[in-house]
């Protein structure tokens, strides 16, 4: 078998079939890491998203006390979530690797994620790289212990470049959204006025999903100035935005805010 495809095959395993082969959540989450870490191991951008998106569905869904009654995985009187983030392949390993998972997947509009045949939503893709990594910054252990050694990466500046363009592109589609949506209510507004209801259901259905996308781009954006700002607030880490670089796509941003 192609080394490649071996990869895929082996990262598609979701927990429920390492289970029935004998193994448990800690080893799931140690093959998880490994999987992440090894990215180019993967043609594809489509298998590690999954992956990612596996863990961020299983600890946001298990993030309560376990019942003794649930299985292999409920043998633990601690939570899912404390198992996970206390392991410290985790704590170590895991946040390099995401901002690696960060970097490759393109995410803008017309990434390969976009295209596949088994694509994802790109905003739940999005949402759920941007949050795990959330979580792991916002553990005391690696930002007292992992981020030093993070921030002397290559990686790193790779990392708060993107985090900083993509900020920029989805505040202007906010933006633009925004612009759509009062557009449409002036112009149903002006139709009702003129006793003209022609095409209004095709508009209000434009407006409606201008309204959504608005939403889901939002929660996104909030994650990612979550982000932002522990890594801002935290010593050894803010270096980073003030290269010539980041600091020109911070101005934009904040200019593209104040005049939103």
């Amino acid at each position: 078998m192609d080394q490649g495809l071996l990869w895929e095959t082996v990262a598609g395993m979701d927990r429920g079939v390492l289970e029935r082969l004998g193994y448990g959540w800690r080893e799931w989450v140690d093959f998880a890491v490994l999987c992440l870490k090894n990215l180019d191991k993967f043609a594809r951008p489509i298998v590690p998203a999954k992956l990612v998106m596996s863990l961020s569905a299983t600890l946001e869904a298990a993030d309560r006390p376990m019942n003794r009654h649930q299985g292999s995985f409920a043998s633990q009187e601690f939570s899912i979530s404390a198992l996970f983030f206390n392991n410290k392949k985790v704590q170590t390993d895991l946040p390099l690797a995401m901002l690696d998972v960060f970097c490759s997947i393109d995410m803008m509009e017309g990434t390969d994620i976009d295209n596949e045949e088994d694509s994802l939503p790109e905003s739940t893709v999005r949402h759920s790289v941007a949050l795990l990594i959330k979580k792991l910054f916002s553990l005391p252990d690696v930002r007292n212990h992992t981020f030093p050694l993070l921030s002397q990466s290559p990686l790193y500046k790779t990392f708060t470049t993107k985090l900083m363009s993509h900020l920029l592109h989805f505040f202007d589609d906010l933006l633009l959204r925004a612009s759509n949506v009062k557009e449409c209510e002036e112009s149903l507004a002006a139709k009702q006025q003129q006793g003209d209801t022609k095409e209004d259901e095709k508009l209000k259905k434009f407006m409606e999903g201008e309204k959504r996308s608005c939403g889901g781009v939002w929660r996104l954006v909030q994650v990612m100035m979550e982000v932002l700002e522990i890594l801002i607030s935290t010593e050894g880490t803010r270096e980073g935005f003030w290269e010539g670089r980041c600091v020109s796509i911070l101005v934009q941003v904040v200019r593209g805010v104040r005049e939103g």
